[in-house]
């Protein structure tokens, strides 16, 4: 009985403090595996479904590196960030706490429910920009159906506006 009782404490404990990290609005760092402390490059290691959250974006990844000196963190393979106002997922990626920024190589994305894809994603929530963007309106995937457009340059405002440079409307293959 007595040591039902003591596990059942330690996992209100447990429960309390990831609460209380939560309604602080510091950020929290989990993983399937135990997380470890990289001392040559001076962080928090976090492996097999890594998940790291503050505030309302949550960052999900096979691994993700947590500088907390600069409040930095770096994903490695199968990325999800997500958050109110986007989707995105990428092979690697990084955000960095302090300034909320975001960059990734390559990504998909969902905005607005409009699938989007592209290059050199950087920016922070409120302000990405990027290179040779797809649009795809009906979210179809291809550029085969459906209406979408490609760019070379894009930039998404938050939810208030896409901005695009030297962009080509789409009709199925056919540029409108």
């Amino acid at each position: 009985m007595w040591k039902k009782s003591l596990i059942c404490v330690l996992y209100i404990g447990f429960a309390s403090i990831n609460a209380i990290h939560y309604l602080c609005g510091a950020p929290s760092l989990s993983s399937d595996l135990p997380i470890t402390y990289d001392t040559k490059k001076q962080c928090s290691v976090a492996e097999g479904n890594a998940e790291f959250i503050n505030k309302d974006l949550c960052l999900q990844s096979d691994r993700i590196y947590y500088f907390a000196e600069n409040a930095k963190a770096l994903a490695e393979g199968n990325v999800r960030i997500t958050n109110s106002q986007l989707r995105l997922k990428t092979k690697a990626g990084s955000f960095i706490n302090a300034t909320h920024a975001l960059s990734a190589d390559t990504f998909c994305m969902e905005v607005q429910e409009q699938g989007i894809t592209g290059e050199n994603l950087q920016g922070t929530t409120e302000h990405l920009t990027a290179d040779n963007v797809f649009i795809d309106y009906n979210c179809s995937g291809n550029k085969v159906a459906g209406v979408n457009i490609t760019a070379r340059k894009g930039e998404l405002h938050g939810q208030e506006y896409f901005e695009l440079y030297d962009a080509v409307f789409h009709v199925g293959k056919l540029p409108v």
